[in-house]
């Protein structure tokens, strides 16, 4: 988790225990309410279990250039791959883009995490950004970017949840800045923007 990612968490939890701001887990059941309600719009989501939602990679992932100049992200460096047709390579990075789309409201925040199977394989898919806060998608459905880390050469196939992402929800909500996360790289690349919903 970067910094600025931990520190947002812990200041969630340190308002909700101050304010008195009750946090519950998001169970399937919960989350059709929250549907229903508005507070969740989705594209595809569906539950591995009682709380934990499935997230797929989309097949076509980007391979990070050996060299990045920060002040100067040229994104025809990032290679398109098929993660279905090749290897992954130990030290390499990746990203990729789950399938499934969702916005969540003010009052809802996520943490995402790599599916036990996939870890066990040698195959981090968070790396520092498994946190999604409230607001997230700004009222647009947006996939989540997943940080594809292998520490040994692997074949992947996308039939296979890579991640999990769990929902947390707060009895007020919380005030955070608005970013239009589907304009941000990489999923603002033609590649995954043919369509918004």
């Amino acid at each position: 988790m970067h910094f600025y990612e931990l520190r947002q968490f812990l200041w969630l939890m340190k308002d909700a225990l101050l304010n008195s701001n009750i946090i519950r887990i998001v169970d399937n059941n919960r989350f059709i309410e929250l549907c229903d309600k508005g507070e969740i719009v989705h594209n595809g989501c569906t539950f591995l279990d009682g709380f934990k939602i499935a997230l797929h990679a989309n097949m076509i992932a980007l391979k990070a250039p050996d060299f990045i100049d920060s002040n100067d992200i040229i994104e025809d460096e990032w290679k398109p791959l098929n993660l279905n047709e090749n290897i992954l390579n130990n030290g390499n990075f990746y990203l990729a883009v789950s399938n499934e789309k969702i916005c969540i409201s003010k009052r809802l925040m996520g943490l995402i995490q790599t599916r036990s199977y996939w870890a066990r394989m040698g195959l981090d898919c968070i790396g520092s950004s498994y946190y999604v806060g409230p607001g997230f998608g700004n009222n647009n459905p947006t996939s989540m970017t997943l940080e594809l880390r292998p520490r040994v050469n692997i074949k992947l196939t996308t039939e296979k949840a890579f991640a999990s992402l769990i929902l947390f929800e707060f009895a007020n909500p919380v005030q955070q800045g608005s970013v239009d996360h589907y304009k941000r790289f990489p999923l603002n690349l033609n590649i995954y923007n043919n369509d918004k919903g």
